[in-house]
């Protein structure tokens, strides 16, 4: 199971939750308790890492989303939403495409976070890098404990996994076809630099019509820990319109 276990079944909406580049979805469950009244919450088990730290990670995002497809079959009958940060942001859009296109059914809200349009081209190149440079870019975005710096040891076992995601992220481009019928919220850090504005924008061109929101937050690229309850915040309005409480 890609999946993780269900844990509101009278919801009649489910939330997946799907990590950045060297993350694990359980990263997401102290979130889990802002929606417990109005949805169901699940987050992606991605390979090689965690529970899954044997399976081979696929080679590319496309692939990642085909191995999740049958499990979002069996929730056909729910209203999915989907919350992916950096390369989370592009296994949800890969999974939204994939619904609209074998089902004709849209995701009833995609969140995107920190994340460039799929057609766009990505700032700079960080598969090159050596341990030690990785680590200082990861310090420099935010996502890496200061004192982890000093002791870098307790970064490296993961760093290979890290390189794996940040590969897939590097080298997807997903061309416009259909504009998406889903509701796309597009979220990001004002002080990301690895996010430009154009990137931002980039995401029009993948919605139809006026089915997209821009929100920014302060922040840099892990703003979504600094905001968190901002973010949350957010998703629960979607969920519960105003007048639908």
């Amino acid at each position: 199971m890609y999946l993780s276990p269900v844990r509101n079944n009278r919801a009649d909406s489910v939330i997946l939750f799907i990590p950045h580049a060297g993350s694990c979805g359980e990263a997401y469950m102290p979130w889990f308790r802002y929606f417990s009244q109005h949805a169901d919450c699940r987050y992606l088990q991605l390979p090689a890492r965690g529970a899954r730290r044997e399976d081979v990670m696929p080679d590319s995002i496309q692939s990642m989303a085909d191995l999740i497809m049958p499990e979002l079959e069996n929730l056909m009958d729910k209203k999915i939403v989907f919350f992916g940060h950096s390369m989370g942001g592009l296994i949800a859009f890969e999974l939204a495409c994939k619904m609209e296109s074998y089902w004709d059914k849209p995701a009833h809200a995609l969140f995107i976070s920190g994340c460039r349009a799929p057609d766009e081209p990505i700032i700079r190149s960080l598969t090159g890098l050596g341990d030690k440079q990785l680590i200082r870019e990861l310090a420099g975005m935010g996502g890496t404990e200061t004192f982890l710096l000093e002791q870098p040891e307790l970064l490296y076992p993961f760093l290979a996994t890290l390189r794996q995601d940040i590969c897939l992220c590097e080298k997807y481009v997903s061309p416009i076809s259909e504009p998406l019928r889903t509701p796309i919220h597009i979220l990001w850090g004002t002080e990301d630099d690895l996010i430009t504005q154009k990137m931002i924008d980039g995401w029009r061109r993948f919605s139809s019509g006026e089915n997209i929101a821009f929100y920014p937050h302060k922040g840099d690229h892990f703003y979504h820990h600094q905001q968190s309850e901002n973010v949350m915040r957010l998703i629960c309005e979607v969920l519960t319109p105003v007048g639908n409480n």
